[in-house]
């Protein structure tokens, strides 16, 4: 990763183009998952010898963003709307990355899948409704930046999560 700063230029200028959305899609849930892996390194006991890579890396267990929804349910991190948020934001970027064709917000499977979010529902009634004025890659995108807060900044905070990313 580039320094702090810089990274966050490169993450606002990706996700802030909008004729770009398989840039932004990828580079955000990219994010998503990076905050998920350090949310998850922060809760193991890791020996220096093994380390992160052992887990992360390469043939490790924890590899994919997939195993890493999974185990952070396991370890009681977030509740099942949260992982069924987590797993939406997987087969998004999954369709944004693998797709052979042009794809955008504006395709029906993407909307309906999007739509399967349940963020903005759980948040208080003036932010769900302000959530309802949001184009659907404008909410899909913020659903990330809300959730990679939380979790890059939940280790350092004993009481948790928000009671929106608990249910």
């Amino acid at each position: 990763y580039p320094e702090y700063k810089q990274f966050i230029n490169i993450v606002l200028g990706t996700i802030s183009d909008p004729l770009d959305n398989r840039s932004a899609v990828v580079t955000a849930v990219a994010v998503m998952e990076g905050a998920l892996k350090e949310l998850l390194a922060a809760k193991l006991i890791m020996h220096e010898k093994e380390g992160k890579n052992d887990l992360f890396g390469s043939g490790g267990p924890l590899r994919d963003f997939s195993a890493k929804i999974k185990i952070g349910f396991a370890l009681g991190l977030y509740g099942p709307q949260t992982r069924e948020d987590l797993h939406v934001m997987r087969e998004v970027r999954n369709s944004f990355a693998h797709s052979m064709i042009p794809i955008d917000f504006n395709v029906a499977d993407v909307i309906n899948v999007c739509a399967r979010i349940g963020l903005q529902d759980r948040l208080d009634p003036e932010a769900a409704a302000a959530a309802k004025t949001l184009s659907v890659r404008n909410l899909f995108l913020a659903n990330i930046a809300f959730l990679a807060v939380e979790f890059f900044i939940a280790p350092a905070h004993p009481e948790g999560f928000s009671r929106w990313v608990k249910s």
